[in-house]
Order: structure tokens, then sequence, then C-alpha cells
């Protein structure tokens, strides 16, 4: 009876944190490609969204390289994210080609960089070949590239403010 209680509850901690961590990369990903399209295409109004879903598209590459050896399939998953990514870069052209809109390519790349840098921090590699040194070295200057980005962004955009007056 406590090994099936406790089996429970292990369980129900471990979907929490896996939720906590798709809904970091999600909303980081998302803030990561509001303030990349601030910087580039300031006259862009940007709905949606998709930089939270290339986020979380490109932390897979996190995922694959942290834990190569345990996947299942890891060459499928790493072919289908290429080609999800290859299918998008070859469609970007298109709106713009039929004037049918305006596409926030650059909160796109802001969203999908951020995606691996984000996605170390969820992770939970259960035997890492490479020892633990090394992913606290990862997750550090991931935490550190991060900071600088963000830092970097709404410096930039108190840079465009001041020297432009209004947006």
């Amino acid at each position: 009876m406590h090994i099936r209680r406790a089996s429970r509850i292990s369980s129900t901690t471990t979907k929490i944190t896996i939720s906590l961590g798709v809904a970091t990369i999600y909303l980081g990903g998302g803030v990561c490609g509001v303030l990349g399209a601030s910087l580039l295409q300031p006259s862009l109004y940007l709905v949606g969204a998709s930089t939270g879903i290339y986020a979380l598209l490109t932390s897979h590459l996190a995922n694959l390289y942290l834990c190569h050896g345990e996947l299942r399939y890891a060459g499928w998953r790493l072919g289908a994210v290429l080609l999800l990514a290859g299918a998008d870069i070859a469609s970007l052209p298109i709106p713009a080609l039929l004037g049918c809109g305006r596409v926030g390519w650059a909160a796109h790349v802001a969203g999908a960089l951020a995606g691996p840098l984000l996605a170390v921090f969820p992770n939970q590699s259960k035997k890492d070949a490479r020892g633990r040194r090394f992913v606290r070295y990862v997750r550090l200057l991931s935490a550190v590239s991060v900071m600088l980005l963000i830092v970097g962004a709404i410096l930039g955009n108190v840079y465009l403010i001041a020297l432009h007056g209004k947006k």
C-alpha cells in the first residue's frame, strides 16, 4: 500500500516538473521573441504565440544533446526538428511575395534561438555520460547567455526609444 502511494506521488511530482519546464521554455521563448522583434522590427505589431512554439521546437536540440544516450529514436527526433525548421525557412518568403501580410521573422528567430538556451534548465538526465560537472557548466553558460541577451535587448530598446523618441 505504501509503495503504491509513493509511486503515485512520485509520478505526480514528475508531471508537475515537466509541465513547469515546458511552461518555462514556452514563456521564456515568448519574452525573447518579443524583445528580438522590438529591436529588429520595431514597427511590427505582434500577434500569436509562435515564438513560444519555436522555442519548444528547438528546445529538442538541447534535449537531444544532453540526453543522447538515453533517448529512443534520437535520429528520428532530430530529423523531425530539422524537417519542420526547413519547411518553415522555405516558406518564409511566401507571404512577402504574395503581399498577404507581414511576418515577424525576428520574433521567430529569437524564439528559436532561446529554445535550446532555456531547455537545459528543466532537463533531467538520468545518466549523463559526460558527468554532472559538464551539465552544470552548460547550465551556467546558458543562464549567463540568456541574461546577457535579455539585458542587451532591454538596453537596446531603451537606446532606440531615447534616440527616436516614440516608437
